[in-house]
């Protein structure tokens, strides 16, 4: 545990408050994994938590949940109050929070056992549901009854899958069956909510048997293809969007993306549909693509060997205006005006991608004066 935690925890007990490291850094820890966030639980209110740290920077960051951001040591940590939460309307977000002074009846509202384990200042364990015991069986078990669990929000059922598969778990057969049974509160998430979620679990390592075990509840709001392979193929997580998607079939504006990203994926979709065996559809794709360089890289690791031979032949013809070996004010010296000179430049371009020219000031001179 880091210092500044410890100070934040101590300096709470010294107040006379309860005060517990809790979540996802307390499975990290024991993990031996790097922690990303610090949060601690304590039944001070949110007044009595700023009374404590009035010496240091803080920050409302949660007003409904009375989340209090403290900076120590430029280490920002979040504290909150235990609470009770109630009437999950919109399976997202509670509509009530009330505090609490009973530790156990804030863990018990929490997600998945491994994330309910406390750890108090002297690094001593404090954990009511056996997170502990399921972490070392990786396994990944709701708190209590998984279905009401995923009723109050949905969204846990996609973080059950990016943590089963972040952590190498596998998913306890209850709460397995209530992702399935409750995959329709889905359609109550947010786009860019899934898309974040689905995000981290494109960046997980060997994910080709999580999407194959939950392609049902990815087909929930993505069309992702059973059959993948390669998926392990790659890294990049707009890599493997792509392959996933295969045809494109799907309006990717429904996953909220940038426009740049899906300029991205729509190359590296069409790089995935040619036909890599037909030269000039190739050589034709790689010259028009806003993204060559990730077309390549796609491309390479989606054929490997195949790939490299074919590019390696090929290279030289992939033109477009910008690399074309003689400009406009060259054609304009050598008699062509106006429209003929982008007339000209279309069909140098094309007959260079046939591999009937090469793309060089020499050749395509002679060219022009023998045409």
């Amino acid at each position: 545990m880091r210092e500044e935690v410890k100070m934040a925890l101590y300096l709470l007990n010294e107040a006379g408050y309860e005060a517990f490291l809790v979540g996802g850094a307390v499975r990290d820890l024991i993990l031996n994994k790097q922690v990303k966030d610090y949060d601690i639980t304590t039944n001070a209110t949110p007044d009595e938590i700023k009374e404590v740290f009035s010496s240091y920077k803080t920050f409302d960051i949660g007003k409904k949940y009375g989340t209090t951001l403290v900076i120590i040591d430029d280490l920002p940590i979040e504290i909150t109050p235990y609470r009770l939460e109630e009437d999950y309307l919109d399976h997202r977000h509670p509509s009530k929070v009330t505090y609490t002074y009973s530790l156990i009846d804030d863990i018990s509202r929490r997600d998945f056992t491994i994330n309910s384990i406390c750890m108090d200042y002297e690094g001593n364990i404090i954990d009511y549901y056996n997170g502990k015991k399921d972490l070392e069986s990786y396994t990944l078990r709701c708190i209590g009854d998984p279905n009401k669990r995923f009723e109050e929000d949905a969204l846990r059922i996609l973080r059950a899958i990016r943590i089963s598969c972040e952590y190498n778990l596998g998913i306890e057969k209850e709460t397995r069956r209530a992702l399935f049974d409750n995959v329709n509160l889905l359609d109550y998430i947010s786009p860019e909510r899934k898309r974040d979620e689905l995000f981290k679990i494109l960046e997980c390592n060997n994910i080709k048997y999580t999407i194959k075990n939950y392609n049902e509840i990815f087909m929930n709001f993505i069309p992702f293809i059973k059959n993948n392979d390669k998926l392990d193929n790659f890294k990049d997580p707009y890599y493997k969007l792509a392959y996933l998607l295969r045809k494109k079939d799907y309006d990717l504006k429904e996953l909220k993306l940038s426009k740049d990203e899906i300029s991205l994926i729509n190359d590296l979709l069409k790089a995935q549909n040619i036909k890599i065996n037909n030269d000039h559809s190739f050589i034709t794709l790689l010259s028009e693509a806003k993204y060559p360089d990730d077309v390549l890289n796609f491309l390479k690791q989606l054929h490997k060997k195949t790939f490299l031979f074919r590019y390696m032949r090929l290279k030289n013809n992939i033109v477009n205006k910008d690399n074309l070996n003689i400009d406009g004010n060259e054609l304009m010296n050598l008699g062509y005006k106006n429209k003929e000179i982008k007339l000209i430049q279309n069909e140098l371009i094309e007959i260079i991608r046939r591999n009937e020219l090469e793309n060089n000031k020499r050749a395509i001179k002679k060219y022009l004066k023998e045409r």
